[in-house]
């Protein structure tokens, strides 16, 4: 347990790191609204009183960490602080959402010929498009809680007195896992008919090139995918779209599992250190041999995909260890039965 409470630790750090970079930008806002009374000022405050309370939450996080060990994991106060954080990332990102709703609809002005629905669907769907990587990492929190809770019930035979507080149906047959199962599965088969359509139109030239950029239109959707006509960004588009199958197909594999009545299998673990292994070493030398052998750039770009992909390679790696811990329980009960 030891190591996987080192690797959570880093986890933790570089959340709270992410965070602490975070908070100049926001207090110079903060001044530069300050001798105004607008709508803007609130924001402002609003902004920096929501990165104080999650970074206030991460540090208690980091030291609530220090009292895991192999023989607890399995506890009321880890449920308790796993379902904390959870729901406070929770509430941070909604908070955050609301937040740059409000940012895009004052800041970014209507387009002429555009309709008020339109523009509201773009500055809602700009604000989401943020706030998923941290709504996925409180929502995997949340599922640690659960099976921390889960655990529990199968070494004491008791449900833990807090987690009858919580309402929230995260495994089974009608649960969140459920709705995460189809919408990953389906995306992740729309991705690879994408991937194939694309694919076989630039083998059979189903595409138009001007100006050094090509023009390729997708069947049944009235749009169309543009790009610069080079070996490299193709390869780059292709990797790219290789990699995010191959993640939210694991994914989907993942939260099937959680969707059925026995959780702790063999199965789901199988699929969680792929899912590891995907993230904290096939990703970032993916995203290196972009950068530089394929894209020759000579600067960090989008270091934040990679960052992100190293929390989520820390989360897959600790739900590998809860579930070995969970799945032994379960067996050693079954044996007793």
């Amino acid at each position: 347990m030891k190591n996987y409470t080192k690797a959570f630790k880093f986890f933790v750090n570089l959340l709270i790191f992410t965070v602490i970079i975070s908070m100049p930008e926001k207090i110079e806002l903060l001044f530069h609204y300050s001798k105004s009374t607008n709508t803007s000022l609130i924001l402002a405050a609003s902004n920096l009183l929501l990165l104080s309370y999650v970074l206030w939450l991460l540090i208690k996080f980091r030291q609530a960490i220090n009292t895991l060990n192999t023989n607890s994991i399995f506890s009321e106060k880890n449920e308790y602080i796993f379902f904390t954080v959870g729901r406070g990332l929770l509430f941070y990102s909604v908070g955050m959402y609301i937040i740059r709703v409000i940012e895009n609809m004052l800041n970014k002005p209507s387009i002429k010929g555009e309709s008020i629905a339109f523009n509201l669907g773009r500055d809602f769907g700009a604000a989401l498009s943020d706030r998923v990587p941290l709504l996925v990492i409180a929502f995997f929190l949340l599922i640690v809680a659960q099976l921390i809770k889960e655990g529990y019930h199968l070494k004491t035979r008791k449900r833990p007195n807090y987690i009858k507080k919580n309402k929230m149906k995260i495994f089974g047959p009608k649960s969140l896992s459920a709705f995460f199962y189809y919408i990953f599965r389906s995306i992740s088969i729309t991705l690879l008919a994408f991937l194939t359509y694309m694919e076989f139109a630039f083998i059979t030239n189903r595409f138009t090139v001007k100006d050094s950029r090509f023009d390729m239109q997708i069947p049944l959707t009235g749009s169309s995918i543009q790009g610069d006509y080079q070996f490299s960004d193709i390869l780059t588009i292709t990797l790219t779209l290789i990699f995010g199958i191959l993640l939210l197909y694991l994914l989907s594999n993942i939260f099937k599992a959680l969707k059925k009545t026995v959780i702790f299998n063999k199965g789901i673990v199988k699929n969680l250190k792929l899912l590891t292994v995907l993230n904290l070493i096939v990703g970032p030398i993916l995203y290196f041999l972009i950068h530089y052998p394929i894209m020759h750039k000579t600067e960090f770009r989008n270091v934040h995909n990679l960052i992100l992909l190293v929390i989520f390679g820390m989360i897959s790696l600790f739900l590998t260890y809860v579930f070995q811990k969970g799945y032994t329980v379960q067996s050693e009960n079954d044996l007793t039965i």
